[in-house]
């Protein structure tokens, strides 16, 4: 079998999504000849720092028993010290005005700093070199493999683990919103790291064709393949799609990051208007419910018919039950002037469980459209084109009737997907 290094700062049981699409491939490659070893960070229910695990401890049913986890270290305080700070700085920027122009001007060079600073040479990077170096001779990697989606620590360990170790480097770009595709590349300040990354890579796999495409317009000799996004979901709970509603309440449910929209109001009228003659439960769980509920137009005051359940990060199982509890999903497109290809992972579990949702569409909604043609998911895209009422209508019809039980879509199947990534791999390795 050949054995694949992954290095992930976000790992299983980790409740952020970046972590799934890795967790994913560490349970399925072995099914294709791969013995998987994962270098993540430290986590309370893990292990302690240095230690290493067999993977079948967190993924109970990954296929090979030689497979291992080893837990790292993660960055120091003065690196979170500063990502607060761009957080902040994010923050002062949404507010506008001339503070926010302000903020705007010195968000850039400062983020440069941060990704110079605390990226390729952050307490992470170092502790995950280290310990691969350590365990190398035990675990002989063939390559080391590493996710990007918002994280930029992943791409430094992994590439210099690929240096020191000599062996093939593989990149994996999973979201077409990560944010160093809003810089302007080759004038970016954060461009000769990437440059260095990419040009060291034997293999680049890319989650959707918008993320292909960006990848090549900044680099048209890159290696790049797409290995579309899939996910972990059971056939039982892929029925909880197919599910009637249980009570006179329609529950739409916002799980994942929130993203501001152009269409974002439009919806809310939408529901304010339905929330007069039938009940309706909005459920928000994701890493930031103070912007969601800075985003509504009612502040904490919801209008008579609309109750609004909005909490945090919570556990995987609870996303499975409350894909069950659904009447119907929302995901939002990241607002942006360019066409980015902004395909939000909620959408896709949303679809894998074929739960009816509505999508709210970017300024250019057209690489949207061709994603969802042929899914099996009832759905509205809101564009230019989409009207309240229609909006208003697409609420109010899911409550006609019990739907069935669809075929699970192997298009969304993350064992599928892992196969396609072990053909690939094993095709440089």
């Amino acid at each position: 079998m050949k054995k694949l290094l992954i290095v992930s700062r976000e790992f299983l049981p980790s409740r952020v999504v970046s972590s799934q699409r890795i967790g994913a491939f560490s349970k399925f490659l072995p099914e294709y000849g791969f013995t998987v070893h994962v270098i993540t960070q430290c986590e309370d229910q893990l292990a302690r720092s240095g230690e290493e695990l067999r993977l079948r401890q967190v993924l109970p049913e990954c296929a090979s028993e030689e497979s291992t986890i080893a837990c790292v270290p993660g960055a120091q305080r003065s690196a979170r010290l500063v990502l607060r700070a761009q957080d902040r700085l994010n923050a002062i920027c949404r507010m506008g005005g001339i503070v926010g122009s302000l903020a705007a001007f010195v968000r850039k060079p400062f983020s440069a700093y941060a990704f110079y600073t605390f990226g390729e040479h952050n307490a992470w990077v170092r502790n995950a070199v280290q310990q691969a170096i350590e365990s190398a001779d035990r675990t002989s990697p063939d390559g080391v493999f590493a996710t990007f989606g918002g994280e930029y620590w992943n791409l430094g360990a992994a590439s210099q683990i690929a240096k020191r170790l000599r062996i093939p480097l593989v990149l994996d770009f999973r979201d077409g919103w990560d944010w160093f595709f809003g810089f302007s590349g080759r004038r970016s300040l954060i461009y000769p790291m990437m440059r260095r990354f990419v040009r060291r890579s034997t293999l680049i796999t890319a989650a959707t064709r918008s993320v292909q495409d960006r990848l090549t317009q900044f680099w048209p000799n890159a290696p790049v393949e797409l290995v579309y996004n899939g996910f972990d979901i059971s056939t039982s709970a892929f029925a909880l799609g197919s599910r009637s509603p249980a009570t006179d309440e329609i529950k739409i449910g916002h799980l994942g990051t929130f993203w501001p929209n152009p269409r974002w109001c439009d919806f809310c009228q939408a529901l304010e208007h339905v929330a007069r003659t039938t009940p309706i439960r909005l459920i928000y769980r994701g890493r930031n419910p103070d912007q969601f509920r800075h985003a509504l137009p009612w502040g904490t005051s919801p209008p008579p018919g609309m109750t609004l359940d909005i909490a945090g990060l919570c556990d995987r199982s609870e996303i499975v039950a409350l894909y069950g509890e659904l009447d119907m999903a929302v995901a939002a497109a990241r607002e942006t002037d360019r066409p980015m290809g902004s395909i939000p992972a909620k959408l896709i579990e949303a679809i894998g469980f074929s739960k009816p949702f509505i999508m709210l569409a970017d300024r250019s909604p057209a690489y949207l459209v061709h994603f969802l043609r042929g899914c099996s998911s009832p759905h509205l895209v809101v564009d230019n084109g989409i009207s309240v009422a229609q909006i208003e209508t697409y609420m109010l019809d899911l409550r006609r009737g019990p739907r069935s039980v669809p075929r699970m879509p192997a298009a969304y199947s993350a064992q599928r997907r892992a196969g396609e990534l072990a053909g690939k791999l094993l095709d440089v390795l």
